[in-house]
């Protein structure tokens, strides 16, 4: 049983080496690498992917940055979280210090990305920003757009969700609600290329026996009362990990830079107050680019 902690604390070590040096290249390789360790394991070690995810979620941060002071800053704040989780990711997974560890980070790091003029003029209004997951939320689960061959709905979900969180503040729910968005994006990148067809009737069925299962679980586990630690929120972000990392052991990167070829995005400066919109914007263009080749 200990075989598969020990080769993915290495991987978390390794990340977190990377990021001693500024490597985040490589902390993103290890992260996957820990994400993928943990599709060898048994079903009671899935929650080891958790840190996995979040390392990559960081290094994703800070490879859509430029240096500079700006960097700086949030690298504090970052590496505060990374200790944190760390000391989290035991044998038995403390599941209530990775999230709040989470939690306190990315408050910190929306403040920093507030431009001077939303600082001193947007106040936080969670209430506000619940209505807007509530509106976001009604498509994803009442409507059939998701199963669409050209729908962008999470990318756009993501965009405004992030967007709300930013300017507004948000519910931990809310938070951890958007990290189970990107996973289930990068699910439906997977999906769109083993549902591709001619007959886009035949597509959407696809999309949808493999995409609802999980849609149901996310509406179920929003509409609950449960809260920190989100075991069973946490629960279907694994499945969908692992889900994930099963179909990249079929179809690899799907068009996507992968491993060490990996290249620093550059932004403009006013782009490092944007991180969330850019990789939003990043990942739209990503999609927009499977659905094409998926409609041939």
């Amino acid at each position: 049983m200990s075989d598969v902690y020990d080769a993915t604390k290495q991987d978390f070590a390794s990340a977190r080496a990377a990021f001693d040096t500024n490597d985040f290249q490589h902390m993103n390789v290890c992260a996957n690498r820990l994400m993928a360790n943990v599709l060898f394991a048994e079903e009671d070690q899935k929650l080891y992917a958790i840190p996995g995810y979040f390392l990559r979620t960081v290094a994703g941060e800070f490879l859509a940055m430029r240096e500079g002071d700006f960097a700086k800053e949030l690298r504090s704040m970052a590496e505060s979280f990374i200790a944190k989780l760390d000391i989290a990711f035991q044998r038995e997974l403390n599941l209530t210090a990775v999230w709040e560890g989470y939690f306190e980070y990315r408050e910190r790091e929306r403040r920093v990305l507030l431009t001077p003029y939303e600082r001193k003029i947007y106040k936080d209004n969670k209430t506000f920003s619940r209505k807007g997951f509530a509106y976001l939320t009604k498509e994803l689960f009442e409507g059939d757009s998701l199963f669409h061959h050209q729908s962008a709905l999470l990318t756009v979900i993501q965009v405004e969700a992030d967007r709300l969180i930013r300017n507004h503040g948000a519910e931990k729910k809310d938070i951890a609600l958007l990290l189970i968005w990107i996973a289930l994006a990068g699910l439906n990148g997977y999906c769109l290329v083993e549902c591709s067809s001619i007959d886009k009737e035949e597509t959407a069925k696809c999309l949808k026996s493999k995409l609802m299962p999980y849609v149901d679980r996310i509406r179920n586990w929003y509409a609950s009362s449960e809260e920190v630690p989100f075991t069973d929120g946490t629960s279907i972000l694994c499945d969908l990990i692992l889900a994930w990392r099963r179909y990249y052991v079929k179809y690899g990167e799907v068009g996507r830079t992968s491993g060490e070829s990996e290249r620093r995005v550059e932004l403009p400066d006013e782009a490092r107050k944007r991180i969330g919109e850019t990789i939003a914007q990043a990942l739209q263009k990503d999609l927009l680019e499977k659905h094409s080749k998926a409609k041939r």
